[in-house]
């Protein structure tokens, strides 16, 4: 009888590169040192000076991506798409809170 582990399994899939650029929602201005993190992977990278991010060897399938960074909403994209064929590319933007004097505005 043999026996395949799960993480046998998952490093015979292929792999890709996910990689992007991450900005300010209202600027479109690049973000650099946001924090792009595949969690179910324990995977994660810091963008650039200019706001780009590349995570490689991600497996192909479906992935949930968490990007966050101080002074910004959090965001957590849903089943994102990872294809053998070509990198997957994305551009992320971020949202300021509304502070809160503008609130009471």
């Amino acid at each position: 009888m043999i026996l395949i582990t799960l993480e046998t399994v998952a490093q015979a899939l292929p792999r890709q590169t996910v990689k992007g650029v991450i900005i300010d929602r209202a600027t479109h201005f690049p973000l650099p040192g946001a924090a792009i993190s595949i969690p179910t992977l324990n995977k994660g990278v810091a963008t650039n000076d200019n706001g780009e991010f590349r995570i490689p060897d991600v497996p192909v399938g479906r992935h949930n991506i968490q990007v966050s960074m101080m002074g910004y909403e959090p965001v957590m994209l849903q089943m994102v798409e990872v294809n053998a064929g070509k990198e997957t590319v994305l551009e992320i933007p971020l949202r300021r809170p509304l502070s809160r004097s503008k609130v009471q505005k």
